[in-house]
Formats: structure tokens, sequence, C-alpha cells
């Protein structure tokens, strides 16, 4: 698994992050959007993220 993030997790997260760093400073985003959890959303969103919280019992993004 450290294998699997180190290769593939951390350097789209890293990517995304830079991306919309670069959409912010250009005044692309909404107002209020912070880039970094905004990328590490999308990151999540990309590898499956609420699947995975979903097998271990947890439910992180819900909605009502």
């Amino acid at each position: 698994m450290d294998h699997a993030g180190a290769h593939i997790c951390d350097p789209l997260e890293k990517l995304t992050c830079k991306l919309l760093t670069a959409a912010s400073r250009a005044g692309l985003l909404k107002e209020g959007c912070e880039p970094e959890e905004t990328g590490q959303m999308l990151a999540t969103l990309c590898l499956g993220g609420p699947h995975q919280q979903m097998m271990f019992g947890r439910r992180l993004l819900t909605t009502a």
C-alpha cells in the first residue's frame, strides 16, 4: 500500500493541487475554495476514496 501511495496517490494529489493553485491565481475558482483542500477531495474521488471508506464502514461523503 505504501508503494501505491507513493507512486499513484501522492503524485496525483500534488498535480491536482498544482493545477487548482494555477486556476485560483487566474481567478477561475469560486471564492472561498481552497486549492489544497479541493485538490485532496478531487484526488480522493478519482482514486475511489468513498468506495474504500464504505468498505471500512465509514460514511465520510454521504448526503441527507
